[in-house]
């Protein structure tokens, strides 16, 4: 199974260059707010995997799918998106308000799950494929660029009122908040030879920028005139987590089964009871037999049907009957009165050349049949034709028939690469109370990597001694390269209240990789036909 998913995104607020905003003293008043606000919100759920056939019963207790020789699955999931959010006021806009927020935001929440569940799981040996692979791979993958930025040359006058909720009369803000669940795994069940991998990726890049002016010191500079509170306020948030699964069970052929197989044996079997019963209740009679019986697959079948039949002839009516009376027939009946004299000119040639050609033929091929040449050949033949003497079939040996090995490689990754800057820069901001700049990282990480393997081998005495082998991996890995800066630069600030420039990073990274493997081998009783092993 494969799924696939690429998403693309720009989203783009913004005043263009050289734009006047609210420019006429007679219509400025204390209700004059300005937003620019880009936002980007972008939800995904991705199942892909190799699941169970059959009913609701066989889903829930998890049977996989099933082979006699060799029983395997295969899955790959993969996510990748790219955006891009922009919110901006250009070089050389002109801007009056009583309050002015530009706000960039990216939200992403994305869950992929990749199951793979090969040959039956948990069941007896004897009922396996001989060879059981799985295999699960899930990638998500995220560029993110976030931006809210005043440009140079730009000029802002505002008022003294907080825009609501907040505590500033201009807010330049920039967040990305990106979550990650992402679970991948694979089991796999034979009576020989066994395994299972697992891989789950994650992969997050991000760039979260709230400005107010650029670093080219050549163009104009910002002016701000405010009476009220000015921030500048920049955050990446949000989690990211990778689980991955990997395991494989193998039990050599003849073993009888184990406490752990009767128990999903009985609780298949307590699954299927439950079910079939609720099929006998009154709630399933009333609300699905009615409608079964009125609305049958058939009736749909036979609509559709008839549906394209009418669609198929309305161009035949209107298009090709009318071209047949009025070209193809009357083409048709000229090429036939020109055709047929040559047809029996060309008969009257070929029927005495063909009957003198077979003579010839017959005389030749008996006198080769007689030749001693001739007869040499027929015995050839005769002898080609003998079958062949059967070839005898050696069974394989009892140590390679009677022995199973399961592994199973777990792998695990985060890799995160944040930058969040708030900046002021090139920038005069007259007669402003407070002035806040303020960069935020608050990332948190978990990856999980998980392999387990049971080999169990129940042997002949005479099979040799290799019983059961068993081998397991995991590797959980978590890289985080994070940038965080709140600066000012190459500023003029005349403010009446404080200025704050802060940065705060918090990070929380979980890594947890286990591995179990566990291998046993059994010698049945004496000549191999009794039911007790042997300790």
């Amino acid at each position: 199974a494969i799924n696939a998913l690429l998403v693309i995104n720009d989203s783009q607020a913004y005043i263009d260059e050289g734009a006047k905003v609210n420019q006429n003293p007679l219509y400025h008043s204390v209700d004059e707010h300005l937003i620019i606000e880009s936002i980007s919100n972008v939800t995904t759920v991705n199942l892909s995997g190799v699941i169970p056939p059959g009913n609701l019963a066989n889903f829930l207790v998890l049977t996989g799918t099933k082979a006699t020789a060799v029983g395997g699955g295969m899955t790959l999931l993969g996510n990748v998106y790219i955006n891009n959010v922009t919110a901006e006021i250009r070089s050389g806009a002109e801007v009056h308000a009583e309050t002015l927020l530009i706000s960039a935001e990216t939200n992403i929440n994305d869950i992929a799950i990749a199951p793979v569940l090969a040959a039956p799981f948990p069941i007896k040996g004897g009922d396996a494929a001989k060879v059981g692979i799985s295999g699960s791979v899930s990638s998500v993958n995220i560029i993110n660029k976030t931006l809210a930025a005043i440009h140079n040359g730009v000029t802002i006058t505002t008022g003294d009122q907080v825009i609501e909720g907040l505590g500033a009369t201009i807010l330049v803000k920039a967040v990305d908040n990106s979550s990650i669940v992402n679970i991948a795994g694979g089991v796999s069940q034979g009576q020989n030879v066994g395994a299972g991998l697992t891989a789950a990726s994650n992969v997050v890049v991000r760039d979260t920028r709230a400005t107010i002016g650029d670093a080219d010191v050549q163009g104009n500079r910002v002016k701000i005139t405010s009476n009220g509170n000015v921030e500048v306020d920049a955050k990446n948030e949000g989690g990211i987590l990778a689980v991955s699964i990997a395991g494989a069970k193998q039990d050599s052929p003849g073993q009888p089964p184990g406490k752990v197989a009767q128990f999903f044996t009985k609780a298949k079997d307590f699954v299927k009871k439950g079910w079939q019963d609720f099929l006998n209740t009154e709630v399933y009679k009333r609300v699905y037999k009615d409608f079964e019986g009125k609305v049958t697959i058939g009736d749909v079948l036979d609509l559709t049907k008839k549906g394209a039949t009418a669609l198929v002839k309305l161009p035949k009516e209107l298009i090709v009957e009318p071209l047949n009376d009025l070209i193809v027939n009357p083409l048709k009946e000229l090429g036939t009165a020109i055709v047929t004299p040559f047809k029996k000119l060309g008969a009257a040639i070929v029927s005495p050349v063909k009957k003198l050609g077979t003579a010839i033929g017959k005389k030749i091929t008996d006198t080769f049949n007689q030749s001693k040449l001739g007869k040499r050949y027929r015995n050839i033949q005769a002898i080609k034709a003998l079958p062949d003497p059967p070839k005898e079939e050696k069974p394989a040996p009892k140590w390679l028939t009677q022995s199973s090995l399961a592994a199973a490689i777990d792998v695990s990754t985060n890799v995160i690469v944040d930058n969040t800057a708030a900046v002021i820069q090139n920038t005069d901001i007259l007669n402003a109370n407070d002035v806040t700049v303020q960069a935020a990282n608050s990332t948190w990480s978990t990856t999980v990597a998980g392999a387990g393997v049971m080999a169990s081998a129940y042997k002949d005495k005479d099979a040799g001694a290799i019983g059961g082998l068993a081998g397991a991996a995991s590797f959980a890995t978590t890289v985080f390269v994070g940038s965080t800066d709140a600066f000012i630069d190459s500023a003029k600030l005349d403010v009446t209240g404080d200025v704050a420039v802060k940065t705060d990073t918090t990070s929380v990274f979980v890594s947890v990789g286990a591995s179990l493997a566990k291998a046993s081998s059994e010698r049945k009783p004496d000549g191999g036909t009794g039911d007790q092993p042997e300790s």
